[in-house]
């Protein structure tokens, strides 16, 4: 055995696959014993890492996913405040990004019934809708829109987000 593969040193398994190591030393002296040891650990984190990488790759899907749509893109928190949106939402509604951070949903609906029907209907377990709605711009002007709306749930059916597609 060489001095590479006894400090553990050799990033191969048994298939000949190249693997990645984290590793951690640290430095102990025994003054009693006068003796000196070096006390080190290694963790495979090759899984951890190619995890990573794939993630990586998703959010970027996301985020063009997310961002090239012409139509506006807003999610919203359980606490009805928009708390993502894409530039398309940003241009069309003229508010800037401090403004949107933490808008209420409210704010955008000229009309408070499309809010009642929305939230009923959300209520009621429904997760996919599309109302005909007028929206309501910075500026006070408004505009006709078709918005679809979908909700995310978690296991226990409590909403995590609410996601709404804008189209003027």
């Amino acid at each position: 055995m060489n001095l590479k593969e006894r400090a553990g040193l050799d990033y191969r398994d048994s298939g000949g696959n190249i693997k990645i190591k984290e590793m951690t030393s640290r430095y102990i002296e025994d003054k009693k014993r006068g003796k000196e040891y070096i006390l080190g650990f290694a963790i495979d984190i090759t899984e951890h890492k190619a995890l990573k990488s794939e993630l990586v790759k998703s959010e970027r899907r996301f985020r063009r996913l997310f961002e090239l749509p012409p139509d506006g893109v807003l999610v919203i928190s359980p606490e009805d405040k928009i708390a993502f949106w894409n530039l398309a939402a940003k241009n069309m509604l003229g508010y800037g990004d401090r403004e949107l951070k933490n808008m209420a949903i409210q704010d955008l609906f000229p009309n408070f019934q499309d809010i009642y029907q929305i939230k009923g209907l959300v209520a009621k377990g429904q997760d996919g809708l599309k109302i005909e709605s007028p929206i309501k711009r910075k500026d006070g002007s408004v505009f006709p829109s078709a918005v679809t709306i979908w909700v995310e749930r978690d296991a226990a059916g409590i909403v995590l987000f609410t996601y709404g597609i804008i189209r003027d």
